[in-house]
Order: C-alpha cells, then structure tokens, then sequence
C-alpha cells in the first residue's frame, strides 16, 4: 500500500523537535540549597565540575561563570585545549598542568562540607549522570568560583545566571584581570596570601610575655602612618543564599 504524503507532518516534526529541545533546557524558577555536600572521588573530577553526595544521593555539578583548564587531552576537547592554553598564554602541555593543579585547588577547598545552590539548569557533558550548573560556598559563604579566579586558576568564561544576591559575569571579569595583573596563579605563579602573611603586613606576632611583663616601646617616629583600609583587600563573597 502506497505511502500518503501529509505536507503537514513536515511542519510539525521541527516544531515538535525544538520542543523537546525546549524542554530538556528548562530549569526550576526558584533556587535550592543543598547542604552538609562531600566531594565523591571520580576520575573525571576537575576544577569546576565534580560529583558530589548530598542526602545520600550522587550529583554531577558544573560551576556557573567560570572555566578551568581541562586536565587531560582527547580528540573531543582538543580544540578546548588549546583555545584555554592561548588565553592564559601557556603552551597546551602547562596548560593541562594548570587544570591539574585547578582540580586539586577545588579539592582541597571542598574537604569539607560545603553548600551546593542550584535551580538544575542542565549542563551538557559526556558523563551518563546529569551535570547540572550551581554555585558552590565553602565555609559557609565564600564562593568556590570566585576563589578559583583569584587565585588565577579559572578565567570569566561560561554558562552566565543572575544568582540571588550574586555577582554578574562583569565581577568575575574584574577579579580575573586583577588575577592577572597580580601574576596570580597561571598567570605568574603566585598563590593568595595564607591569614598568616596577611597578619603579617600587619606587624610581627604579639610577645608572649604576661600583660605586666610586656616592655613599653614608644614609636620611634611618630609621624609615620598605619596601614590604611585600603592596603587591606576585603574578601568578597557571593552573599547569603540561604
């Protein structure tokens, strides 16, 4: 039996198509915060997408508006590789050690329970668990992405959200050409200040020695000035989610 050809059915099979694309791109309106998260070990863990446990479930999250550099190097993101490697100005092969490094910096900084927020907007990705994109803060407020930037392992780059009280893509901007400017990370090699050498701009550590045991010292110029506050750089963080 022939075939009927229906000119309609070739106008609804696109409109249907884009539909499902429609669908698998939506995202909840209101904004969830997950808490007491672990960081899972998993081979394919990098610097701004890793999986995570929390309430006894596994998830696979990708970190909005920034980019680290990939760790390892196949067919499917070598084109990534090297538009990475040009930005921070590295060969391809220290650029992979940059991401390396990008993965254990976000290690080290989710060793501990941290706060997940996320609206599971869909991030793609090989991996058959879902990716989805959130904001993570670590030691209750501070914002992994943004310590990523400063600390020059990460460039402004990425899936952009207005996140609640959060900053915008322009911020992140600004912290990644101060990054550069300070040759922080892979840009230079610097690491941020520890809160030791941070005090330490302030003087040397107070004497052990019991109150009435302290010697009184005066100045030997008085005239010279303190730090003022704007010697001090304030940490800055993605706000309260909760």
């Amino acid at each position: 039996m022939a075939r009927l050809s229906c000119p309609m059915l070739k106008i609804i099979s696109p409109v249907v198509a884009a539909f499902a694309v429609f669908l698998n791109s939506t995202f909840a309106d209101e904004w969830v915060t997950l808490k007491n998260c672990r960081l899972l070990e998993n081979a394919s863990n990098d610097g701004d997408s890793f999986h995570v446990k929390a309430d006894g479930e596994e998830y696979l999250f990708r970190l909005y508006h920034v980019d680290t550099p990939e760790s390892e190097i196949d067919s499917a993101v070598a084109d990534r590789v090297a538009e990475q490697a040009a930005h921070f100005g590295l060969s391809q092969e220290k650029s992979l050690r940059g991401g390396e490094e990008a993965k254990e910096f976000t290690k080290k900084a989710l060793s501990k329970p941290f706060s997940v927020v996320t609206r599971w907007q869909k991030a793609m990705g090989r991996s058959k668990l879902q990716r989805y994109y959130a904001v993570i803060l670590v030691g209750g407020n501070d914002d992994l992405a943004e310590m990523l930037i400063k600390a020059g392992f990460a460039r402004a780059h990425g899936q952009v959200v207005d996140a609640p009280k959060g900053k915008t893509m322009a911020d992140y901007a600004r912290m990644e050409k101060a990054a550069k400017a300070g040759k922080m990370g892979l840009y230079g090699g610097n690491k941020p200040k520890t809160s030791e050498q941070s005090g330490s701009r302030l003087g040397s550590s107070p004497s052990r020695l019991p109150a009435k045991s302290q010697p009184v010292v005066e100045p030997a110029d008085t005239s010279v000035d303190v730090l003022s506050s704007d010697d001090i750089i304030p940490q800055i963080s993605i706000g309260d989610f909760q």
